[in-house]
């Protein structure tokens, strides 16, 4: 009975990874959405900012950080022309999304559970590492949507 556990559990990984992608078919249309909201004002804001952004999430594994770091931002936006610009501004509907994920962590390893039968050996600390993951993610899918949509704006000539 310990072995087929030890098995199954160690099985979890790639059953998380399973869940984490199919995740992907719903962050990357938000990221896209909230990347074309930004882009309906003009803004300051550039692409290194967001680089910043996915360098701050790669460098730790704690999501209070990078929600320290977007407050950060928008807190030194003086002008409201980046992290604050619109209604909502970037930067809250930013921070309301990461917020998100934690829930959306939860509901995936619900699905794994669901669908596997296969259970996290510690399911708080992987709720945990789930979210960091899906933060990174997040923020990566706002970066290449950046690059995209500026591309896009410089071929226009706007």
């Amino acid at each position: 009975m310990n072995a087929q556990r030890n098995v199954t559990t160690s099985l979890w990984p790639l059953v998380a990874d399973d869940v984490l992608d199919r995740a992907m078919n719903t962050l990357i249309p938000q990221a896209k959405t909230l990347i074309e909201d930004l882009f309906r004002y003009p803004h300051w804001m550039e692409r290194s900012q967001l680089t910043n952004l996915v360098a701050v999430s790669l460098e730790t594994n704690s999501v209070a950080i990078v929600l320290d770091y977007v407050r950060y931002q928008m807190g030194r936006d003086s002008k409201a022309k980046t992290w604050r610009i619109g209604r909502p501004s970037f930067g809250s509907q930013l921070l309301e999304r990461l917020e998100d994920l934690r829930r959306m962590a939860g509901g995936l390893i619900e699905e794994a559970i669901r669908r596997h039968g296969i259970e996290p050996p510690d399911r708080t600390a992987e709720e945990e590492r789930l979210w960091m993951l899906l933060v990174r993610r997040f923020v990566g899918a706002l970066h290449r949507n950046f690059v995209y949509r500026e591309a896009l704006v410089k071929e226009d000539g706007k």
